[in-house]
């Protein structure tokens, strides 16, 4: 039972030695790197930190001054936001990845790749 939930669950979400892996994207947080289908996509500081939160938590709603508290300490106009991610959005998909940094309106932003239900 247990060998069948990890096998489902590994190929999507997989966590180890400081890297988040979320079926295409593996997030390496020690290298500060971001591989789409195995190739490197080059990353803004800020575009990195609002993807490692977002894919720290999959599965939750982030709310926007959470993210502006990572990305610029609080300090940033919606505006710069909405924008930063816009731009995290267009990096992914043109490497053939997914839609990242799906908006919920009026709350924030969550990852919005489907990651299966937890064991």
């Amino acid at each position: 039972m247990i060998l069948s939930t990890l096998h489902t669950v590994l190929p999507h979400l997989w966590v180890e030695l400081g890297c988040i892996r979320i079926a295409p994207l593996m997030l390496d947080r020690d290298a500060r790197q971001l591989f789409v289908h195995g190739r490197e996509v080059v990353l803004s500081r800020v575009e990195f930190d609002l993807l490692e939160i977002l894919m720290d938590r999959p599965r939750h709603v982030i709310d926007r001054s959470t993210l502006k508290q990572v990305g610029w300490d609080g300090y940033c106009a919606d505006r710069t936001l909405e924008s930063t991610l816009s731009r995290l959005r267009v990096k992914v998909r043109r490497a053939g990845g997914p839609a990242v940094a799906e908006v919920v309106r009026g709350v924030g932003y969550r990852l919005g790749i489907p990651c299966p239900p937890r064991p």
